[in-house]
């Protein structure tokens, strides 16, 4: 197959339209109508492939699908649905929520999973309803404390 572009033969300099333009042997490439190489044709050679497509298979992959709309042209492009893509259920996180969700219990024998510590979820309510589950005491007990703190107390880990 044929390429439409080329490669410096040279490096070097070549002016054009009052401006300098840089080529570097073996990196440079350009297209064959290239006003650069038809100016300075001496200094370019045909592109060499090393490994290239079938005839066949190149053509097909020959379209490229226009990913956005030309000005004045609507496009009519309905998000894929998959069957298992979970629905969205009335009181979710889109429903007035604020902040994360609140995480899963843990399962039964199984300790709760800590909170992070650092990012979205990491904040003292998080921390604090973390703590009450562990120690199985009301989330009022740790209202007065921060995530340090009550991370210092369940762990013994430092504050940062």
């Amino acid at each position: 197959m044929d390429s439409d572009l080329v490669v410096a033969r040279t490096s070097g300099v070549i002016m054009h339209e009052g401006r300098r333009h840089p080529i570097r042997r073996g990196v440079t490439i350009a297209r064959v109508g290239h006003p650069l190489v038809e100016k300075s044709a001496k200094l370019w050679q045909p592109l060499r492939v090393h490994y290239d497509l079938p005839v066949a298979a190149a053509e097909t992959l020959g379209g490229v699908e226009q990913a956005t709309a030309a000005p004045g042209e609507l496009r009519d492009v309905q998000p894929a649905q998959t069957p298992d893509a979970p629905t969205e259920e009335p009181g979710g996180a889109d429903a007035g929520q604020d902040g994360p969700a609140e995480p899963e219990p843990a399962p039964e024998g199984e300790s709760p999973r800590r909170p992070p510590t650092s990012g979205p979820g990491s904040g003292n309510e998080a921390w604090r309803r973390h703590a009450a589950e562990v120690t199985s005491t009301p989330v009022e007990q740790w209202a007065g404390r921060s995530r340090d703190d009550i991370r210092r107390e369940l762990y013994g880990e430092g504050g940062e």
